[in-house]
């Protein structure tokens, strides 16, 4: 009967460090950050005027590995740096923007969190056939969005939170 523990367990590890271990590190030059994905993201950036002179750049990085749960950063580089007493409404900004698009979702959980020195947004947002589960952060110039969109049946907080706690700042 130990031994099929024993064994049972091994099976278990063996599995665990596969889906864990198999994951691709993504490293953002625009960013200056890296998170790992569970394959390979695919990347699409996009010029947004903001004025007759100003861009905001935005660099999205998207991964499913099996077409259920969408894992996501996008950055949002803007031509100067973000004044220090709007920190706190462009993280919310971010948050109330993965509400509004969706048409029955609610904020479950928020917490005020610090990478590195940059303030964010931890949160979980549970709608009737979506949840999502992300950070925001800001940085000098950039907002960060790092998350999971999950269909209840198929959500793991596990991967979720292994993906979301990847993210890091790089030199």
């Amino acid at each position: 009967m130990k031994l099929i523990k024993n064994i049972s367990l091994l099976i278990g590890i063996f599995f665990c460090f596969n889906c864990f271990g198999s994951w691709v590190e993504c490293n953002s030059p625009e960013g200056k950050c890296k998170v790992s994905f569970p394959s390979a993201p695919t990347h699409a950036k996009k010029l947004l005027s903001v004025s007759d002179t100003d861009n905001v750049a935005y660099d999205v990085y998207l991964s499913s590995a099996d077409q259920k749960n969408f894992y996501l950063m996008m950055i949002a580089t803007y031509p100067q740096a973000i004044p220090e007493n709007m920190h706190m409404v462009a993280l919310e900004g971010f948050v109330k923007g993965i509400l509004s698009n969706r048409k029955d979702g609610k904020l479950v959980d928020a917490k005020l969190i610090e990478v590195k020195g940059s303030k964010g947004i931890q949160f979980f947002v549970e709608g009737e056939d979506r949840y999502f589960k992300g950070m925001t952060l800001v940085g000098e110039k950039n907002l960060y969005l790092i998350g999971v969109e999950s269909m209840p049946m198929f959500f793991n907080e596990e991967e979720c939170s292994s993906f979301i706690e990847s993210f890091d700042f790089v030199d």
